[in-house]
């Protein structure tokens, strides 16, 4: 029982946030948007750099990257802050966002990828805490959080339940889009659970949440930025019969009711009859979700 090895944080950096370990290195996020990366092996810090708002999630992307691309939740400061950020550790450069959005992007709206600078020096953050550039250590969530922000993110290569048939085997048989498969799954304040396809956007459904969010599309960009978002669907045409039709079909896939506190954790189980996404709220509420494709969620 004694402990291999020990390493010590900067405390400048700030309080210790979010942990995504690896075999031979580890990343820490921190309270003042501070990343740094660890070398198991040897002890050392092999480089650290900033991002935007308070890091509160982090994970490796399953599907691009090749195991370089590190997904991001933040302390969102307003609505155009994404959800969710990635950014390649080789070069700290912003190359996907996950929004949530009220309206489609704008070929204009898409800024460039902002790398805000490797930290190589203690003084730097020391002159940056003293000016007030970076988030405090610890503040009242009920104070500095305007807009609802992510929690926990879970990713993964493929559920069970979800994965398409094998296609038959045969000369004209084509690729599956599953080769390489990839999904991430993210909670949070608003008390939404979104399963995202990362392969596929449409693919992508919302596991847990009110009718209002569960009546969006997934949609996706082509830019140099990778940009995935959801976007509000307008029912032009409704009619009595359709909409009790509708409510009837809504109930059924969704028998639990959405959490009412805000979603601070998030697990997967996969059994011989289904895969399943566990949600708990800030309250104690522990709610285990049956993933059986967007019609049974």
């Amino acid at each position: 029982m004694d402990i291999p090895a020990r390493y010590q944080h900067p405390l400048e950096h700030g309080v210790i946030s979010a942990i995504c370990p690896t075999t031979h290195w580890c990343i820490v996020g921190t309270t003042t948007g501070t990343l740094s990366i660890w070398d198991l092996r040897f002890g050392l810090i092999v480089k650290s750099w900033r991002v935007n708002g308070r890091i509160t999630a982090l994970q490796l992307h399953p599907a691009r990257g090749k195991g370089l691309w590190l997904m991001i939740s933040t302390v969102r400061d307003n609505n155009e802050t994404p959800l969710v950020s990635v950014y390649d550790i080789e070069s700290s450069k912003l190359v996907e966002v996950y929004e949530a959005r009220a309206t489609r992007p704008s070929s204009t709206s898409v800024e460039p990828a902002v790398e805000r600078g490797v930290i190589k020096t203690k003084a730097q953050l020391v002159a940056g805490l003293a000016s007030n550039d970076e988030a405090p250590l610890m503040t009242d969530s009920s104070e500095a959080e305007t807009v609802p922000s992510v929690l926990a993110i879970m990713t993964g290569q493929a559920f069970a339940s979800l994965a398409p048939p094998p296609p038959e085997a045969g000369l004209l048989s084509t690729p599956d889009r599953t080769a390489h498969p990839g999904w991430m799954v993210t909670a949070g304040e608003d008390r939404v659970v979104r399963y995202w396809d990362l392969v596929k956007s449409s693919e992508s459904f919302i596991v847990c949440g009110s009718q209002k969010d569960r009546d969006v599309s997934f949609k996706q960009t082509t830019s140099d930025l990778g940009q995935f978002y959801t976007l509000p669907i307008t029912h032009r045409q409704a009619s009595g019969s359709g909409a009790d039709r509708h409510a009837g079909v809504v109930q059924q896939r969704q028998p639990l009711r959405p959490h009412y506190d805000a979603i601070a954790a998030l697990g997967a189980v996969e059994t011989p009859f289904s895969s399943c996404v566990i949600s708990g709220d800030r309250s104690g509420i522990v709610k285990v979700w049956r993933m059986e494709g967007q019609a049974k969620a």
